[in-house]
């Protein structure tokens, strides 16, 4: 999946997460400035309880199987096993079908 013009891996699609989540290392390998980061921290809470604040959040277009969109992330600074996490907002806004059981996305396209 293209983020910006960089090709990013390691990305998770969770239809429980209210918001898309980008980390701060994947934004210094696309040599974005963290200066281009709106200075907006929120609380985040896992889903075993635990709490992170973000650093601020950061509008990137994103383009996924034909369908571009310009997305809003919250940057985190933490060790993750994803590089992103893409969660209720760019599933909607894409008008996108995640399955769970299949391992895959169906995004309708004409």
């Amino acid at each position: 999946m293209q983020f910006g013009t960089a090709n990013v891996r390691r990305i998770l699609i969770d239809g429980g997460s209210s918001v898309n989540l980008i980390m701060l290392d994947v934004l210094k390998a696309m040599k974005i400035n963290e200066n281009q980061i709106t200075k907006k921290s929120s609380v985040l809470v896992g889903f075993r309880g635990e709490i992170r604040n973000t650093l601020g959040e950061i509008y990137l277009p994103t383009y996924a199987e034909g369908v571009a969109s310009y997305e809003r992330f919250g940057v985190l600074d933490c060790l993750s096993s994803y590089n992103v996490i893409l969660g209720r907002p760019w599933i909607h806004n894409v008008k996108a079908v995640p399955s769970t059981y299949h391992q895959c996305v169906e995004i309708p396209t004409e």
